[in-house]
């Protein structure tokens, strides 16, 4: 069973990695929301973010990451990346194993969750 498990991890891993790197490139310049649900590591997350630049119009960026890796590397790819795009006006960032599983929310209820929220807040509204 755990190496059924491992092998799910791998492929999500592999899944994640393509998609992170080649799906910015595909999306059309007038897109306005953007909702993700992978594994995101910070060097395929800037190739990602360094591909949809072309997107002027993007209002919405969520995110769900299924690994808890990397999460202060990741917020401030995503805090530069938002600073830089105007047009993003609501941003998410959740961890969590699965669609119904939440464990780290930006904007949630704990003190790291409140601290890193207030760091997006004076120019993105953090959304839950």
């Amino acid at each position: 069973m755990e190496d059924d498990d491992s092998n799910v991890i791998q492929n999500m891993k592999k899944t994640s990695t393509l998609l992170l790197q080649q799906l910015g490139q595909l999306l059309p310049p007038t897109l306005e929301y953007i909702d993700l649900f992978l594994i995101i590591d910070p060097i395929n997350l800037e190739i990602f973010l360094n591909n949809i630049k072309h997107i002027k119009n993007l209002i919405k960026l969520l995110l769900r990451n299924s690994r808890e890796f990397y999460l202060d590397e990741n917020l401030k790819l995503l805090k530069d990346f938002i600073i830089e795009m105007f047009s993003i006006k609501y941003f998410s960032y959740r961890i969590g194993k699965g669609a119904d599983t939440l464990e780290w929310d930006l904007g949630g209820n704990n003190s790291k969750e409140k601290e890193k929220s207030k760091e997006f807040e004076s120019f993105v509204k953090v959304r839950k």
